[in-house]
């Protein structure tokens, strides 16, 4: 007998919690991306958002919070611009990390039936981290794969690979995703954050390889990949199989559990019927 199919509330939790099971938490502690992406999803009550009062937020939460955990270089310089000038960084600072790949997937779920407002919008949340177009755009490019899965489809690179085009995405964005059916996800053990276009390559390419849950939880406990590519991965399967796909363990290990449930819901509810 087959498992049913999980209902749209059930896929929204899984999208979020799949990413903070990802990243994973020590106790009492709420790693950056998880914390912003609290604060994103916390913002997007408000109708019309605020960008600016979003990215001060962020900058509070990180300036307060001593116990917040390592936050990568690009990040931290991105916050550190935004809280010297009240703007996003314009220049490349340091390398780019992949934090803003999963950060804006709230805005997914809240936009998930206005492709052009989705686009947008997880573009513009990227970019006050991370000035580069490219991360923008591979950020973009999970989050049109979280619509796919939460809408119910499971073929989604073709509507990825349409969207970015239609928006002239960088062409170093697009050839990361037309290699994935070319090509199995790499073995990438080890923490290190591999940047955001092999991480939206390898992320994507798990979900592509593996139709179900159990392929993908195999090929995480097999390659132990690094936090963001696991937080990809888990983020995008949740958005696809549901909350109840997720590994037990690592869900039950989260601080913020409830919190990020309810908040889930609420991005969905009122939009579900």
């Amino acid at each position: 007998m087959s498992r049913p199919q999980p209902n749209l509330s059930e896929r929204a939790r899984g999208t979020l919690l799949g990413v903070a099971a990802g990243m994973g938490s020590g106790p009492g502690a709420t790693p950056d991306p998880v914390e912003r992406m609290l604060i994103l999803a916390d913002e997007l009550r408000d109708d019309p958002v605020d960008l600016g009062r979003v990215a001060r937020r962020w900058v509070e939460w990180y300036l307060r919070e001593s116990d917040r955990g390592p936050v990568a270089p690009g990040t931290s310089a991105g916050l550190d611009f935004l809280a010297r000038w009240d703007a996003p960084p314009r220049d490349l600072g340091p390398e780019p990390d992949s934090a803003a790949l999963v950060v804006a997937l709230p805005v997914v779920l809240a936009a998930r039936n206005s492709p052009s407002s989705l686009v947008s919008g997880v573009y513009h949340v990227a970019s006050l981290t991370h000035p580069d177009p490219a991360t923008a755009w591979a950020a973009v490019a999970v989050g049109v794969a979280a619509a796919q899965f939460l809408a119910g489809r499971r073929d989604f690179l073709g509507d990825v690979i349409a969207a970015l085009q239609a928006n002239d995405a960088p062409e170093e964005v697009l050839s990361a995703l037309r290699r994935i059916p070319l090509r199995q996800p790499v073995n990438l053990p080890g923490d290190r954050d591999p940047g955001p276009i092999p991480c939206l390559e390898i992320g994507l390419g798990v979900l592509h390889r593996f139709g179900q849950a159990r392929g993908v939880l195999g090929w995480l406990e097999s390659v132990r990949p690094p936090p963001m590519v696991s937080a990809v991965v888990l983020g995008l399967s949740g958005a696809r199989e549901g909350e109840q796909s997720l590994p037990a363990v690592r869900v039950a290990q989260l601080v913020e559990s409830v919190r990020i449930r309810t908040l889930a819901k609420r991005l969905v509810a009122p939009r579900e019927g």
